[in-house]
């Protein structure tokens, strides 16, 4: 069995559904999302439902990670109001879920029951990655952690795909002094998303990068979006 690994959605559910349509075989590939499925692109909301229902039909082959973004929508759900995640994007989430989602309560069960990693004998995918300063990689709110962590990443002797640090030109990215694959493309600022397919023993064997979608993303000529 293969591995399809795709990287940070953001909200961008025409390019996500896409990438599925043309890359995905949902009966020899187990399905891996890396987090951050929410927040920026016009259609976070969405993306949940359609995740959700993707593990519904393929509950064996559908894997969904948590992300730093998914991790403060939590905290807002919790609260009621998280102002630094409504600043990084939330508000959008919060626009769409108004429209998409109709019990939060399940929401956030379902949120919560996100794990934090997915692990094989030869394979190790993270939102952000093992970094090597970290003292407890799976502390949810820690900056060196999986969830967070821009540090340079541990050699675990397998190979680590991760997101959340963007590789900036569209294509995914391999640090061979830590034997990891980078793979959030920046669906969200125009540049596509990626989805590679891994083998059983944790090498790539290829990798496709669906553009964004012009339904997913407002950019006004000469503004740059922020990471």
């Amino acid at each position: 069995m293969n591995y399809f690994i795709v990287g940070d959605i953001h909200g961008c559910y025409h390019t996500f559904m896409e990438l599925l349509n043309k890359y995905w075989s949902p009966e020899n590939q187990i399905l891996v999302q890396v987090g951050d499925m929410v927040d920026r692109g016009n259609f976070p909301a969405k993306v949940l439902n359609a995740v959700r229902d993707l593990e519904a039909k393929h509950p064996e082959a559908v894997i969904s990670l948590m992300g730093n973004h998914e991790r403060e929508l939590i905290e807002h759900l919790k609260a009621s109001t998280n102002p630094f995640w409504l600043a990084q994007g939330g508000i959008t989430t919060v626009n769409d879920m108004k429209q998409e989602i109709t019990d939060l309560d399940e929401l956030l069960s379902w949120l919560k029951a996100r794990p934090m990693f997915y692990e094989t004998d030869h394979i190790f995918v993270s939102h952000a990655g093992i970094s090597k300063t970290t003292n407890d990689p799976f502390d949810y709110d820690s900056c060196n952690g999986v969830l967070w962590t821009r540090e340079p990443l541990k050699d675990l002797g397998k190979t680590q795909v991760v997101g959340h640090t963007p590789t900036h030109d569209g294509k995914p990215r391999f640090d061979p002094s830590s034997n990891t694959w980078y793979i959030d493309t920046w669906a969200y600022h125009g540049k596509g998303l990626c989805g590679a397919i891994f083998n059983e023993q944790g090498q790539m064997i290829e990798w496709h990068v669906e553009p964004t979608s012009t339904l997913d993303i407002d950019v006004q000529p000469g503004l740059r979006r922020t990471v």
